[in-house]
């Protein structure tokens, strides 16, 4: 089977070669010429040319898309990948864009269309679907999730996507509370939890529910937060409070104009890149007085070079792929709490995550 991988960043330059180890022909694209010399020259994949990417993955009969670009693209990409009769797979998402119009148009065509497939949103949501299948008359879901610097220093910022990682202490939240979606300052809120085998954490509330919002629907109360070290928020406080996360103004820097964000997102992606990590993803069903959570504490790979981030991410992406592609899921699943809902596929990307070294765990009357 042929796979395209749009998109070989850190995210689907691992999709591209977890795809390639499990024997499919992989085929790569990406504007970043450096990204692509630096994958085809390593590994045993080809490359497809960008600004005939459609026409090409026509012509060469792709079997399946993983796209796995930035979320402000996705809409656009997706679009022209679907009117071309191509199956998709993607990572990202579209952010707060509506995808109906998307999933209806793949629909009509008789495509795949595969949203969320990543670690949050995509595990995340396979998670809350497995919690929603497991428990009945269940109450509230939360997700918590963050990936933070091994070292534990609440003035760093951790991220290889500057700009959506800032936005999340600019951009309201939407959760669902008692069945109406409610906004939230994300600053403006903040708890503290107890994870196992790390010690207490801030959390702040993220607008990372995208098809819960809708999905799930009998669940009244349906919330993601993203976790930080303790004392992180008030810095992100500050940061805001002095200007440093506006969007709505430019300052001139060497001849560019750039808004306050760009600045400091510029500087943070350059902190980042020599940083090991660790990811944690807990998600929580809750009952009258009972919860039950599935937890997954994931590291830096020191042997391979890959933050955990990457990992988790990108393999997510891949195992779905590899679903539809072995027909083990179809069209009709657009998002990942469906996906949770069925009993042999959640086995199989427990399995499947186990053997890349990611162990999920479940825990009863984990509390917050």
């Amino acid at each position: 089977m042929r796979i395209l991988v749009l998109g070989v960043g850190r995210i689907g330059r691992i999709v591209a070669i977890d795809l390639l180890e499990k024997g499919y022909e992989v085929y790569v694209s990406d504007l970043d010429k450096v990204s692509i010399t630096h994958l085809t020259s390593q590994y045993d994949v080809k490359m497809m040319d960008y600004g005939n990417v459609y026409r090409e993955a026509v012509n060469r009969a792709i079997d399946l898309v993983c796209t796995a670009i930035p979320s402000t693209q996705t809409p656009m990409v997706i679009e022209k990948l679907i009117s071309n009769g191509l199956n998709v797979v993607d990572v990202t998402g579209f952010g707060d864009i509506d995808p109906s119009k998307h999933v209806k148009m793949a629909q009509e065509k008789g495509v795949i269309l595969s949203l969320y497939n990543g670690l949050a949103p995509g595990l995340s949501h396979i998670l809350a679907g497995r919690l929603y299948k497991e428990i009945d008359n269940l109450e509230s879901l939360e997700i918590y999730v963050g990936g933070l610097p091994e070292t534990i220093d609440p003035g760093i910022i951790y991220t290889f996507n500057p700009i959506d990682y800032l936005r999340q202490y600019i951009e309201p939240a939407r959760h669902i509370k008692n069945g109406v979606i409610i906004t939230y300052d994300p600053l403006d809120y903040s708890g503290i939890i107890d994870i196992p085998d790390i010690g207490l954490l801030e959390y702040f509330p993220t607008n990372g529910l995208y098809s819960l919002l809708w999905n799930l629907e009998d669940v009244k109360n349906k919330s993601e937060f993203t976790l930080r070290y303790m004392g992180h928020l008030d810095i992100m406080r500050s940061l805001r409070h002095i200007g440093l996360l506006d969007t709505d103004r430019t300052v001139v820097v060497r001849g560019l104009s750039l808004t306050p964000l760009e600045i400091l997102a510029e500087v943070t992606s350059q902190t980042s890149k020599t940083l090991r990590d660790i990811v944690i993803l807990y998600v929580v069903g809750r009952m009258e007085n009972k919860s039950v959570g599935y937890i997954m504490i994931d590291k830096y790979d020191m042997e391979k070079g890959i933050s955990a981030m990457a990992r988790t991410t990108g393999y997510m992406h891949s195992i779905i792929a590899q679903l539809y592609l072995e027909k083990y899921l179809d069209s009709s699943i657009h998002y990942p709490e469906e996906i949770g809902l069925r009993d042999n596929m959640f086995n199989i990307i427990i399995r499947e995550l186990k053997r890349r070294g990611i162990a999920i765990e479940k825990r009863t009357d984990m509390s917050s």
